[in-house]
């Protein structure tokens, strides 16, 4: 999804590739592996694993480039606190920018090294690092 203002801005391209969508999820899973059913669940529904688009506990390598993350929180009751890290010293939290929320572009990007997602309702964010 692009609008003419993001056009002009030159941001990354190359859906899949370097305009990436995460879908934030975490599930319960039994000891045998198998999905745990949350269907008598009536507190929250928590999760134990988090995935993202489907995998449980993702990496993903990236070549020394600019990115664009598009992420949306499908979780009812999970937060999540989002940052990036190199492989080799993942305690030292990355600078990156925040470009859009729910609402579209922000008027300026905002840099963070970190970015928490509540999840009151459903997020989609856009990251560019």
């Amino acid at each position: 999804m692009t609008d003419p203002a993001e056009d002009v801005l030159g941001l990354p391209s190359g859906y899949g590739e370097f305009d990436i969508p995460l879908i934030l999820s975490s599930k319960f899973y039994n000891e045998n592996g198998t999905l745990q059913s949350q269907l008598e669940e009536d507190t929250s529904t928590w999760g134990d694993v988090i995935h993202v688009n489907g995998q449980p506990w993702p990496f993903l390598n990236v070549q020394p480039r600019k990115y664009r993350f598009r992420l949306l929180d499908t979780g009812i009751s999970r937060n999540y606190a989002l940052y990036f890290a190199r492989s080799t010293n993942t305690n030292a939290q990355l600078p990156f920018q925040v470009i859009a929320s729910d609402s579209g572009l922000l008027d300026i990007p905002v840099t963070v090294n970190q970015l928490v997602s509540q999840t009151a309702q459903n997020t989609l964010l856009a990251l560019s690092y």
